[in-house]
């Protein structure tokens, strides 16, 4: 059997030497209280689509993510605050040839199925996208 997996690391942004290549970004939003009645969840198979606008030049290595539970309106949980025991992942783009440069537009693209995260990257953005 051959295989191609993607990789996903645990990282930690405050003791990991990096670029910053956009601003954070929303992949998905989920409601753990959704009522099912009869049928899957939908949060095990999600897609997003989302543009965003480079504010830095450099070269894509990874795409970092983290979570963020909204419990109540006073209580809130963010695993990229580094006084947590969790901490961010890295989705490693594999053969990835995307330089980025500031302002330029890129495409990503997200699939929760699951549980298992996939991320995606065009930077072909016509003009206007």
């Amino acid at each position: 059997m051959i295989l191609q997996a993607t990789l996903h690391v645990n990282v930690d942004l405050c003791h990991l030497d990096y670029v910053r290549l956009t601003d954070p970004f929303q992949l998905f939003t989920m409601n753990l209280n959704e009522n099912f009645q009869d049928r899957p969840s939908s949060y095990l198979d999600l897609t997003s689509s989302v543009n965003v606008v480079a504010t830095g030049t450099g070269h894509v290595t990874a795409v970092v993510y983290w979570f963020e539970f909204d419990l109540c309106e006073s209580i809130s949980i963010s695993t990229l605050e580094s006084v947590l025991p969790w901490k961010q992942a890295a989705v490693m783009m594999k053969s990835c040839d995307i330089d980025l440069v500031c302002g330029q537009k890129i495409h990503i693209k997200s699939t929760l199925k699951n549980s298992c995260i996939g991320i995606t990257i065009d930077n072909n953005l016509e003009e206007g996208s």
